[in-house]
């Protein structure tokens, strides 16, 4: 059974995106909370946000920076070659690696030399995204997952996608939420002012212009209250536009803002299964989201939320939002449907249980570990 594992992700937490990627970042906990001695190769600064916290788990940092379409080479050069070396200096029973795609071509390679099998993990963008451009990108998105022993994906969506490209073994499998939203329960919604809550990269791909028009276009005949968490280029826009920012909060932090809004609003271009949408149906709170990727195999409209047809614009997140704002019996009845949704949602360590149970079943199937891709 793979106990060792090296783990090459393409998004982690920094300084600048303390978000991004985070929620690899709580899988990898889980799994060190499950018996897996993880080792993880990521992209950014050295001294990220996880020496700050003192995060249990070693990471490497590539020197590249994360992948652009001009660095995309060198993303790929740098973190092949950090996978070997970190590979040769502390042997691994097996690499992990998380999207398909940009950095499944680099461990394909990196396991390959270092006669260990390859696991993938799709998110979303990997094959919702860049492989359905065609061409070279879904030829590479072919040859990892027909290159390895085995691939995990967030949603039905992702799984029918790996699948189609010739996965040779798939599962379906979520990534698990930090046991903070599962352990406390959800506190009662404030009687306060109407609470809009923004959680996620402040990056276009989020919808966070969408946002800012939707707050114009609400007026200022609904007052409300609007709040985004986490950091990025377009957090000085959010504060001119009157948002509060937070920057800097732990998962506690993030369950207490969610336990004192209304919201949760996601206008996002694409998504595979959002960690944030997972922990607010953990807390009750309704989501306005748009129907991108896996976020309608957790938010039913009209049930737990409201869904959106992509691009979302901000008129139609303004509309949605005005929808809420003046039926306080649909929003108590959309909460209530969120906390029962959410009591299905697997904890990070659950998902490592899984995760090691679906390694075994899949070696007990091959009659022993699998072979190197």
């Amino acid at each position: 059974m793979h106990r060792r594992l090296l783990t090459l992700t393409a998004a982690w937490p920094s300084r600048r995106f303390p978000r991004a990627g985070g929620f690899i970042r709580v899988l990898t906990q889980g799994m060190r909370a499950e018996g897996f001695d993880v080792r993880v190769v990521a992209p950014g600064a050295r001294g990220g946000v996880e020496g700050a916290v003192g995060f249990p788990a070693p990471v490497v940092r590539l020197k590249a920076a994360a992948p652009s379409r001009v660095l995309q080479l060198l993303y790929v050069m740098s973190a092949a070659g950090a996978c070997v070396r970190e590979g040769r200096a502390r042997p691994a029973d097996a690499l992990l690696v998380h999207w398909v795609l940009p950095s499944g071509p680099a461990a394909l390679w990196a396991a390959r030399r270092l006669g260990i099998p390859l696991y993938a993990w799709a998110h979303g963008s990997d094959l919702e995204v860049y492989a359905a451009r065609g061409g070279f990108l879904r030829g590479a998105a072919r040859a990892v997952v027909r290159g390895a022993s085995g691939v995990f994906a967030a949603s039905g969506s992702l799984c029918r996608k790996a699948a189609a490209l010739g996965a040779a073994a798939v599962a379906h499998l979520p990534v698990g939420v930090a046991s903070v939203f599962k352990n406390m329960p959800p506190a009662p919604r404030p009687d306060g002012p109407f609470t809009i809550l923004f959680c996620g990269d402040f990056i276009p791909a989020k919808g966070v212009r969408e946002l800012i028009a939707a707050r114009r276009l609400l007026g200022s005949g609904r007052l409300a209250r609007w709040v985004c968490a986490g950091a990025g280029p377009l957090g000085p826009a959010l504060a001119r536009a009157g948002f509060e920012v937070r920057v800097n909060l732990d998962a506690a932090g993030v369950a207490a803002l969610m336990d004192a809004s209304h919201v949760l609003v996601l206008p996002s271009r694409s998504e595979g299964t959002p960690l944030v949408v997972q922990e607010a149906l953990c807390r009750g709170l309704p989501v306005i989201a748009s129907a991108v990727g896996g976020v309608g195999e957790l938010v039913r409209s009209g049930r737990e939320g409201l869904l959106l047809a992509p691009p979302v614009g901000g008129r139609a997140l303004a509309q949605s939002i005005a929808e809420l704002y003046d039926a306080p019996e649909l929003r108590a009845a959309l909460a209530g449907r969120a906390g029962a949704r959410g009591a299905e949602v697997r904890a990070a360590r659950e998902t490592a249980a899984s995760f090691r149970r679906t390694l075994a079943a899949w070696e007990s199937v091959r009659g022993g570990p699998p072979s190197t891709p």
